[in-house]
């Protein structure tokens, strides 16, 4: 099965935002693609940035075919338009996300494709706290399971709203995931490591 990679990318200023973003979202972008999995793509939904295009131009991902980057307008705050955008540009089987202040291990890929069952697929997460991982338990509650917790079918036609308050973007999606196919199942943890929590100390790295 091939799995589509979606990382949304906005560079712009704005309050509780991770340090670095540059430096990060070249971290995400090649933790995705140094996947032991090898049937992925890579999709950078720029949302209004045109400096995340030429970022990546740091890094030659030219003749790198898993690699495909995607510009469209700037969106709001949160919007659900940028992952949608991902989502209609994705050719793989099974889709997940990664925030471009995190990065994934090696084996996150082939961890969610080994035990993927059904149409959609939820997981815990992995927080780096002094320099040894720590895994961080997910639920399918409000504010216990977000857009890194997730892989579901690209056949799914569950949508993100287009505009939302922080948070409730991925309850809505997940509500959304579950009115469509209640057969979601909990996985075994892949390798997604959150390097940044809003108004949480200790978490930015």
């Amino acid at each position: 099965m091939k799995v589509s990679i979606i990382i949304p990318s906005n560079l712009s200023p704005r309050k509780n935002q991770a340090t670095d973003l540059k430096r990060k979202l070249i971290r995400a972008v090649q933790s995705a693609l140094n996947q032991d999995y090898e049937d992925i793509e890579v999709i950078v939904v720029a949302a209004g940035c045109e400096k995340t295009l030429e970022l990546m131009g740091i890094v030659d991902l030219s003749d790198d075919k898993r690699y495909k980057d995607l510009y469209i307008p700037k969106q709001p705050l949160f919007s659900g338009n940028v992952r949608n955008a991902g989502i209609e540009a994705a050719t793989g089987d099974i889709i997940c996300y990664l925030d471009a202040d995190d990065y994934l291990g090696t084996d996150h890929v082939s961890t969610i494709v080994k035990h993927f069952t059904g149409q959609w697929v939820w997981f815990n997460d992995l927080t780096l706290q002094k320099d040894q991982f720590v895994e961080r338990e997910c639920s399918l509650k409000l504010g216990h399971c977000g857009t890194s917790n997730i892989a579901h079918l690209r056949s799914l036609p569950a949508r993100w709203l287009s505009e939302n308050r922080y948070g409730y973007d991925d309850w809505n999606f997940i509500q959304e995931l579950k009115k469509l196919s209640p057969d979601g199942v909990k996985i075994e943890t892949p390798s997604y490591v959150v390097c940044h929590i809003p108004f949480k100390n200790g978490y930015d790295v």
